[in-house]
């Protein structure tokens, strides 16, 4: 059997880039990986469970000869755990990438 069409409208990228972002309005700063990214989104891993819902400033560094770096405000859609002890895969939807 087949598996189902994707229905994203832009295709995912793998990356594993390092992330560093904060929640909007939060002081702490949080670290995580980039596993992949598209024209409207991001998947990353991270052992700080975000609010669902909540907006990141998140800076995604490069991926050298691959990836430029990202700066953008995101929206966490989606949180579930991860395999590894104490981590989760987040998917955010890329709200604004600041100038």
């Amino acid at each position: 059997m087949s598996a189902p069409p994707d229905k994203r409208g832009l295709p995912r990228i793998p990356v594993d880039s390092a992330v560093v972002y904060r929640q909007s309005g939060s002081g702490g700063i949080y670290h995580g990986r980039a596993r992949n990214l598209s024209g409207s989104g991001i998947l990353f891993t991270t052992p700080h469970r975000p609010v669902l819902g909540c907006r990141l400033n998140l800076h995604m560094r490069s991926s050298p000869g691959r990836i430029p770096s990202l700066k953008a405000i995101v929206e966490v859609v989606r949180i579930t755990p991860a395999t590894g002890r104490g981590q989760f895969q987040v998917a955010g939807k890329i709200r604004e990438v600041p100038a």
